[in-house]
């Protein structure tokens, strides 16, 4: 056998080995994954049996496929986040296709009532309308936030602040205690401990503090998300709110981002005690010989980074990666070890003034010592 060919099945050996992990954490996910729902009728509102469902997901082309039951009702289930078009498709009917259908994870998305006319299956019938307002078909309360609104609201780095937001949500102020993504808060009236974090479906909870337990610099990564202040028993763990951050994926096009934050000392101003002649710094207009000149403490940050993904195999697999990094460069700040305290004088004034004071008498104690 050629040297090539070992060396290509060593490598497919080693790229199963690590997958092999992935594949059985998967077992362990939680929700990561929606729905689209509905029921398909006719002009008489008679049922619609046997009708063919197909969504693609306009950025993957990936395709997912239902039927209609007998009640007419049709449920497209375990459908990853993003946008699809979905086509509904009858003998002896038009077909009905939906355009740029949203779908979140942990929500089903329903159609209603899928209405089909009598015509020729080439003909199709094209369908608009956003999300309903009002959740009438479940008692969840949830906000999801999107790539773009993660993105644009300013949140800096701290992507928990997104669940102040909510209505019930605030901020637990002094009776906080734990890590966090840039806000500590607590759902309706429970406490932050309460709060249960997942990633892709994984649970990031710190078990000896509140909070999660992977702080998410990079906002980027970000595809979704998520908080829901009432849920139902898929999840059930904790009594405050359920926090679920969906990472972003590759598509058929090859996308990314990048960006710096920086934040340094060139426009800071000094502060009194780092200018004061008292502390041996330079009066500005009569110096005094030996003094200090005073100058702001150096003080750069940069925050940067960026994600790039894309197609491996169009419309078979795709890929997505990221990376950030955080280089802080400082000097200390001016400090005197010298103690700035009052002089005998000064301390026999003062305890003249208040003769009980008891920290004056120990004061001139040690002054006399």
């Amino acid at each position: 056998m050629k040297p090539q060919s070992w060396f290509r099945i060593l490598l497919t050996f080693t790229f199963l080995a690590l997958l092999l992990p992935c594949y059985q954490m998967a077992f362990g996910q939680g929700i990561v994954t929606g729905s689209i729902s509905g029921t398909v009728v006719d002009r008489s509102g008679a049922l619609i049996p046997g009708a063919q469902i197909t969504a693609v997901q306009t950025e993957t082309n990936q395709t997912f496929t239902s039927a209609s039951n007998e009640a007419g009702l049709f449920i497209l289930a375990k459908l990853p986040p993003g946008k699809y078009n979905v086509k509904i498709e009858a003998p002896q009917f038009k077909s009905v296709q939906y355009a740029g259908t949203e779908v979140q994870v942990a929500r089903e998305t329903r159609l209603g009532q899928v209405l089909m006319e009598v015509g020729g299956k080439t003909e199709v019938v094209e369908v608009s309308g956003a999300a309903p307002l009002v959740e009438a078909q479940s008692a969840q309360i949830s906000m999801t936030f999107d790539t773009q609104k993660v993105s644009d609201l300013p949140i800096g780095r701290g992507i928990d602040q997104l669940a102040l937001f909510l209505p019930g949500v605030s901020t637990a102020g002094s009776v906080g205690r734990g890590n966090n993504n840039g806000a500590l808060f607590s759902s309706n009236g429970q406490r932050p401990r309460s709060n249960n974090f997942q990633i892709d479906g994984q649970g990031m909870n710190d078990q000896s503090v509140t909070g999660p337990a992977i702080f998410v610099e990079n906002s980027d990564i970000i595809s979704e998300y998520q908080v829901m202040t009432n849920y139902d028993a898929a999840y059930g763990r904790n009594m405050g709110s359920q926090v679920n951050i969906i990472t972003k994926s590759g598509t058929n096009d090859f996308h990314g981002t990048a960006f710096e934050t920086w934040r340094g000392s060139t426009f800071d101003s000094l502060v009194n005690e780092e200018k004061s002649p008292v502390f041996g710094y330079c009066a500005p207009n009569n110096p005094e010989p030996g003094c200090q000149d005073p100058k702001v403490a150096r003080y750069v940050r940069n925050m940067f980074g960026g994600t790039i993904g894309g197609p491996i195999k169009k419309n078979k697999a795709w890929f997505f990666g990221s990376a950030f990094w955080d280089r802080l460069r400082e000097a200390g700040a001016p400090i005197t070890t010298d103690l700035i305290s009052p002089t005998a004088n000064g301390l026999a004034t003062l305890k003249a003034a208040f003769p009980l004071a008891l920290g004056l008498v120990i004061s001139a104690s040690s002054a006399r010592r």
